[in-house]
């Protein structure tokens, strides 16, 4: 109960900065994660070495400050938005779909969406249903305190997004052929259980990669598209949806998530700081000591 007061509250306060003030309030903290706290200080440098090699330090040290950043505007934005209208948030997180992917997604039952962790992705539960005519799915990983995870849940499908936990034994209208659906997959963390997980390359090193997404569309075949996310300035995000794969069925396993990766690396070799560094993306790898 204290829990889900705290975070209402929390929520309150947040919604009550206009967004000035939540970016200044968001550099802070975000000092005091990197100088102070240290907060996976050690994780996100290791990253970086092991993605950008030849990256130097001073450039290295930017991106590092850059990315606490980009971690405290998520978190803040998130809590922000719940204290935010539909209207509201879509002036700030556009989706532009081109005319021929229109035409490519029109009429189809099943469209897999490969989403990353780069940018603010939470706000693309309220804003994607305005853009695609399947209704959309997303997949996600509930929060211990019950009464928390329903404020979440009932802000994040306020627009029609349905949620489905991936603990939920019964994903059954994920297979329903008569729902048109749009299902999103954020699938770029590592996964815990490697016996289940697929194997690709990402910066040229082999790692593990989750695989729901990747047998979702084989299984069940329609177009794939990848969810690029783009941060103009701050505060404002661009959604284009990429074609992957026009029948998802057509490809062997791992085909589909290995594209996912290649686009995904593209986005970060053009703007490293937007992405989740803070995570142990190559943990299987051995590259962060004990």
């Amino acid at each position: 109960m204290l829990g889900y007061w705290f975070f209402r509250i929390l929520c309150g306060i947040i919604g009550l900065l206009p967004f000035t003030m939540l970016y200044g309030l968001s550099n802070a903290i975000a000092w005091l994660l990197r100088v102070v706290i240290r907060y996976r200080l050690s994780v996100v440098k290791v990253n970086l070495q092991y993605a950008f090699p030849d990256m130097e330090s001073q450039q290295l040290n930017q991106v590092v400050k850059a990315s606490y950043r980009n971690l405290t505007d998520i978190i803040l934005e998130s809590l922000k938005s719940y204290s935010l209208n539909p209207d509201q948030i879509r002036k700030r997180y556009r989706v532009e779909v081109s005319e021929d992917m229109r035409n490519i997604l029109h009429g189809e039952n099943t469209v897999t969406a490969f989403a990353p962790h780069y940018g603010n992705w939470e706000w693309g539960t309220i804003t994607l249903p305005f853009a695609f005519e399947q209704t959309i799915y997303g997949l996600i990983k509930p929060v211990n305190n019950a009464r928390t995870n329903r404020f979440i849940l009932d802000n994040r499908g306020s627009t029609g997004t349905q949620m489905v936990s991936i603990y939920a034994k019964d994903k059954r209208v994920l297979d329903d052929p008569a729902i048109a659906k749009l299902v999103v997959y954020i699938a770029d963390q590592n996964p815990s259980n490697t016996k289940k997980a697929l194997r690709v390359h990402f910066f040229g090193k082999p790692c593990y990669a989750l695989q729901g997404g990747d047998h979702f569309a084989r299984k069940h075949g329609g177009p794939v598209i990848y969810l690029q996310i783009k941060r103009p300035k701050r505060g404002q995000y661009v959604i284009t949806p990429r074609l992957i794969s026009q029948d998802g069925s057509k490809h062997e396993e791992g085909e589909l998530t290995q594209h996912y990766f290649n686009l995904l690396e593209a986005q970060i070799q053009e703007k490293p700081a937007d992405w989740l560094w803070t995570h142990k993306r190559w943990k299987h790898q051995g590259i962060y000591g004990k």
